[in-house]
């Protein structure tokens, strides 16, 4: 197997730890011959070139590691036709392996010198021969239909799992597997219609695509200063909930207590940290009979909506055993009424702006006075620091939890997107900056409502000081809300809902309907000023009394019920693969089926509000889940964290099935209850106390003037 130049002279060796497996998985298929050795080449290092020659040896020799190595190859994927585009191998072996160097000796250390497992996870993109001589259905016609449909997962991308030494890069693995692969290529008639010699198939590597262990010589052990600094922020949050909690049960036990405004500022302010007094509150239960406590269930309802979503769009984009199933599901009404529910994230826009008019309207007229920038910053501290926290561990401490196949790939782009654009959902400006590089693909909806919340603020003021002209514009906005969407969605032919097809979740911060319909504002407007008129009419209403007449209850729930689930039933038309696509369709639709929801959820706002509410809507107003409903800002802000997580430590491919996928979403919603329940006690608790205490010492502090300036 050895190669010689002229002279005697033995040729450098090639890396063949690919060779002996594709000679096997081609010979499974047929008789064709292969090189004894593919070409590499020459940008090699020496070392990558050594460990290999010892590689191919020992395996010869069936010495243990080299065998390891080579069984944590993925062997040719099965199923690839079905959609199953993943074959992993065996990353955890791949990465176990360490095989001892037998020439090599580290003098300065006096240690001898390993070979370890590195696991690289190509991509491998085919393009299908343009003909192919035979009248019979072929694999080619599947590969291009798969193509064709856009609800279809492609099938000419397939991702490879391999086990190489460690010391050769991913460019090198690139390299030697475009030509390993060559004998396959050509018995599958992939490169039958080369381009001057080269056959139209492409293999992809890159550094984010391989992993080793701590140590090794591609591994990275360094900490980095933003980690460095999350860490410290998180551990000194996590001491002054400790100690604040040993000064509270101090105090308990003992009977000379002084009260709060007796101590001084710096104990009031650790007494802010107390995990026993902020348990007591998150856990405390509301009055059921408070005109808004059915706020609680809705806003808990619907981030189990959203969790159910998120699932299903995270397992699609990831690697599944059987997406034929999942393509199967586009073609039956029911599945479709579950993917067509994108329009449920309204209903959060829809509280968030009937909220801001009510309450902002009652306390003005408390406080005529009240400051437009106090709002502002009150919101902004009321949301940013929690917001921030979140931000700041996807990107440094995020990618350090966990490991699998894709991990480094896909967790380690989503912290080098909040590394390079943390300070874009700082100014909540990151849908109009970078989209494509979205730190936390959630966070859109962060700032879609701090945005539409800067504009409803100054127009609610407006409708209290001035009501005829307020009102005036809050209607017209709202009709142009209506209209930019339509204009939008027509001149640039977007789809009308969010496509939850393949095509799209494989690259989804990049498609032109998420860019510029699903997370901007002007987009999004429309349900939000909805709700600030709906918010007007229960001012109204409940200034006058006013209830729903008893007459007209069941005809309003019957409203409720065909409004709101024709907005998500008439989006499966879209959903249709073989549906098509009509500018002027999209364009209506997509403001009109926002207005179709936001007049169910306003049916059912207004009548909870006004104390005219249904049998069918008590369960909204139930104590019990007051504490759940307390947490869904922090469960909102990690949910989406727990579900990548969960798909990208998979070792092996997901099987789709509506059993796994409820069966997920009750992990997600569990774990993430659970983890936002400590978020909130650490974090979001805390500040917000910080918040009313400094508030409180402002007021302190302006009385005292206020006196000295009297005497």
């Amino acid at each position: 197997m050895r190669g010689v130049v002229g002279g005697g002279r033995r040729m450098s060796w090639p890396p063949p730890f690919l060779l002996v497996l594709v000679a096997l998985a081609v010979a499974e298929c047929a008789d064709v011959p292969l090189p004894a050795l593919a070409p590499f080449p020459p940008s090699a290092s020496d070392l990558c070139r050594e460990d290999s020659r010892t590689y191919i040896e020992e395996l010869s020799n069936l010495t243990l590691w080299a065998a390891q190595m080579f069984d944590s190859n993925g062997k040719l994927p099965t199923g690839v036709l079905f959609g199953a585009t993943y074959e992993y191998g065996n990353y955890e072996q791949c990465l176990s392996v360490k095989g001892k160097r037998e020439d090599k000796h580290d003098v300065a250390s006096n240690s001898t010198t390993f070979i370890r497992g590195q696991y690289c996870l190509a991509q491998i993109t085919i393009v299908p021969p343009l003909e192919w001589n035979t009248t019979k259905p072929n694999i080619w016609d599947k590969v291009r239909e798969a193509d064709m449909d856009p609800s279809a997962l492609p099938r000419t991308l397939l991702h490879w799992g391999v086990c190489v030494p460690d010391s050769c890069s991913a460019w090198d693995v690139q390299d030697h597997l475009t030509v390993a692969l060559r004998p396959l290529a050509s018995y599958l008639a992939v490169g039958s219609h080369e381009a001057g010699g080269v056959p139209l198939y492409s293999v992809k590597v890159l550094p984010s695509m391989c992993t080793v262990q701590p140590g090794s010589e591609g591994g990275n052990d360094s900490t980095s200063a933003g980690e460095i600094a999350m860490s410290t922020i998180i551990a000194t949050f996590v001491t002054l909930v400790i100690l604040a909690s040993l000064l509270e049960f101090y105090e308990m036990k003992n009977i000379d207590q002084k009260s709060m405004s007796e101590r001084g500022m710096a104990v009031r302010a650790l007494r802010c940290f107390s995990s026993i007094t902020n348990v007591k509150r998150l856990m405390s239960k509301a009055d059921c009979k408070e005109p808004f406590a059915f706020i609680n269930g809705l806003k808990l309802m619907t981030i189990f909506l959203i969790i159910f979503g998120h699932r299903f769009i995270f397992n699609t984009a990831s690697s599944l055993s059987n997406p034929e199933y999942v393509e199967s599901l586009y073609h039956r009404t029911d599945t479709r009424i579950l993917m067509g529910g994108t329009v449920v994230v309204d209903t959060f826009l829809i509280i968030s702006g009937c909220l801001l008019v009510v309450l902002l309207l009652a306390e003005l007229e408390k406080s005529p006075k009240l400051s437009v920038w106090f709002i502002y910053i009150h919101r902004f501290f009321r949301l940013t620091p929690l917001y921030m926290i979140v931000v700041g561990f996807y990107a440094t401490i995020f990618p350090h939890i966990g490991d699998g196949p894709t991990w480094k790939a896909n967790v380690g782009k989503e912290s080098e997107y909040c590394v390079d654009n943390w300070w874009t959902n700082l100014l909540y400006i990151n849908t109009f900056v970078n989209p494509e590089r979205m730190c936390m693909i959630q966070s859109w909806y962060m700032t879609v409502d701090m945005q539409l919340f800067m504009i409803g603020v100054p127009m609610t003021f407006l409708i209290h000081r001035k009501p005829k002209i307020g009102k005036a514009l809050l209607g017209g906005i709202t009709i142009l809300s209506a209209i930019t969407a339509f204009t939008v969605t027509y001149l640039q032919q977007l789809d009308p809902i969010l496509l939850v097809y393949f095509k799209t979740l494989l690259n989804l911060r990049e498609e032109n309907t998420f860019k510029y319909s699903y997370i901007q504002s002007y987009m999004r407007a429309l349900p939000y000023f909805l709700g600030m008129i709906i918010g007007y009419i229960i001012h109204v209403a409940q200034k006058t009394n006013t209830q729903v007449p008893k007459r007209l209850k069941v005809p309003l729930l019957v409203l409720t019920l065909v409004s709101s689930l024709s907005a998500i039933i008439a989006s499966t038309v879209f959903l249709k693969p073989d549906y098509q696509y009509s500018a002027l369709t999209a364009a209506i639709f997509n403001p009109v089926h926002r207005v179709l929801w936001s007049l169910g959820m306003g049916i059912i706002i207004f009548a909870e509000a006004t104390d005219s509410s249904y049998p069918i809507t008590k369960v909204l107003r139930w104590s019990t889940i007051v504490p759940l409903s307390r947490i869904t800002y922090s469960a909102f802000l990690i949910h989406a964290g727990v579900q990548i997580y969960s798909v990208n430590t998979r070792r092996v491919q997901e099987t789709a099935s509506m059993y796994l996928l409820f069966s997920d979403v009750v992990s997600d919603a569990s774990y993430t209850f659970i983890l936002a329940f400590m978020l909130s006690i650490v974090f979001e608790a805390p500040l917000l106390r910080l918040e009313k205490l400094a508030l409180e010492k402002g007021l302190e502090n302006a009385e005292k003037r206020t006196e000295e300036g009297r005497a």
